[in-house]
């Protein structure tokens, strides 16, 4: 029995519900493999955390050391044991986007203190608002900056680039809004955004109270 849900597996119900019975309540035993582009994802968040919570400590990691350790990563899993989706890609290319996101990321936001850190890679756990229904999300980044204000980010590593007035945007975005608002009451000012660091792009949106603002850099 789920007692506590996620935006990804909201997403997996609204996609196939069959699939969510599948993956979350049968769990059926299956050979375990490692999807290329998940593991993609969690390499270069992995990357991405350290050089936050190190930028925050007043420290710029060299971008090689940052490689290195982006490399240390993919070295712990099994090439033989990765599935590949995409149509003439091998994991060896999946390696090397990751590698450009992370220097195309690096030369961007140097030295990677938009503000002061409260928490990367954050667990939270919150209610929906009249609903007996517990979700978790797993923030990325969570900055204030000199103006009070909070940034929600979220970085993506795929090959799409949605708009926020996209409803992936809205479902994601406006549940790790939520698990802000009741974990840290104290910021009223917050703003969600998701970083595309396969096309270098970001997109945003600020909430102040009840109003919103939407716009993309």
């Amino acid at each position: 029995m789920i007692t506590t849900y996620s935006h990804s597996a909201l997403k997996t119900f609204r996609d196939c519900p069959r699939k969510f019975k599948f993956q979350y309540i049968e769990k059926p035993a299956i050979p375990k493999r490692v999807g290329a582009e998940a593991y993609l994802g969690n390499t270069v968040h992995r990357v991405l955390q350290v050089l936050y919570q190190r930028g925050n400590d007043g420290v710029v990691i060299p971008l090689e050391d940052a490689l290195r350790l982006y490399h240390a990563e993919w070295a712990k899993v099994d090439k033989e044991q990765v599935d590949v989706s995409v149509e003439f890609m091998g994991v060896d290319d999946y390696i090397r986007n990751g590698a450009q996101m992370i220097q195309r990321h690096y030369e961007r936001y140097r030295p990677f203190r938009p503000g002061v850190l409260l928490g990367a890679e954050m667990f939270l756990i919150f209610t929906l608002p009249g609903t007996p229904f517990k979700l978790r999300g797993i923030i990325d980044r969570l900055s204030k900056r000199e103006d009070g204000s909070v940034e929600v980010c979220d970085y993506k590593t795929g090959k799409n680039l949605p708009r926020p007035t996209d409803p992936d945007f809205f479902y994601q975005m406006g549940l790790y809004q939520l698990a802000v608002m009741q974990n840290y009451p104290q910021y009223k000012d917050i703003e969600v955004a998701q970083y595309f660091l396969k096309m270098d792009e970001r997109s945003e949106e600020r909430r102040v109270g009840k109003e919103c603002r939407s716009r993309g850099a």
